[in-house]
């Protein structure tokens, strides 16, 4: 029941008050069932006690993921009227008139992650630009290209990062060869890290999106070398 992407779900502090009253063999029954109903493995019941106390819990996460849906397709929704206004802003659209030398392959990629020309006038950064560079340096990897779509939309929130993307030094191929690899060894979410970034009050006064991003999966796990 799961929305696809979706790594996170509710869980209410009030269901202690359901776990109390359950012996611990009951209290496992019902927790395991739980976990394999939100990873969309459509459980069977192990009983009867199970299966009732289960529903209404059941609906509950039905009405979130329903909200949760409903937020996201706003937040869609918000994006293609900024992406359609005619004059360039920060997140519009490019203007027609705007000349390009690109190759149709990279035109292709243009489209395909953001589909418009992004500035901070403030910091003189041309985020569009940096990233489409990048792209060519990264060649065949997808997976960079991934990374881009998270920071510029295709993420949980559904919305571009922006205070992410406002930082002074972006995310090169370079230093996220080296997130992939410890990703990879130390199985953490890129775009968990990354929306828990855009959340952070005090992001402001960071500059370095890899730098930050250090931080905060160090904060996870002590042990994972950053350098």
């Amino acid at each position: 029941m799961m929305a696809k992407d979706k790594k996170t779900i509710l869980v209410y502090a009030d269901w202690i008050s359901i776990f109390e009253k359950l012996e611990d063999a009951e209290a496992g029954k019902l927790i395991k069932h739980f976990f394999n109903y939100v990873n969309d493995q459509n459980p069977s019941a192990p009983d009867r006690l199970t299966d009732i106390i289960f529903e209404p819990m059941k609906q509950q996460l039905k009405r979130d993921l329903k909200k949760y849906e409903a937020i996201c397709l706003k937040n869609k929704e918000n994006i293609n009227i900024r992406w359609n206004k005619r004059n360039t802003t920060v997140y519009d659209r490019i203007r027609p008139d705007t000349k390009h030398t690109d190759t149709d392959t990279d035109t292709d990629i243009k489209e395909e992650i953001y589909k418009e020309e992004k500035t901070h006038v403030e910091r003189k950064i041309v985020y569009s630009k940096f990233y489409d560079a990048e792209i060519a340096k990264a060649g065949e990897d997808k997976n960079y290209q991934k990374i881009v779509k998270i920071l510029f939309g295709e993420n949980n929130l559904g919305i571009p990062l922006k205070s992410v993307l406002k930082m002074e030094e972006q995310l090169s191929f370079v230093q996220f060869q080296k997130i992939w690899y410890l990703k990879e060894k130390y199985k953490f979410s890129i775009t968990e890290v990354l929306e828990e970034m855009e959340n952070w009050k005090d992001l402001t006064k960071r500059k370095t999106v890899y730098k930050t991003f250090g931080t905060f999966i160090k904060r996870r796990n002590p042990n994972i070398e950053f350098k």
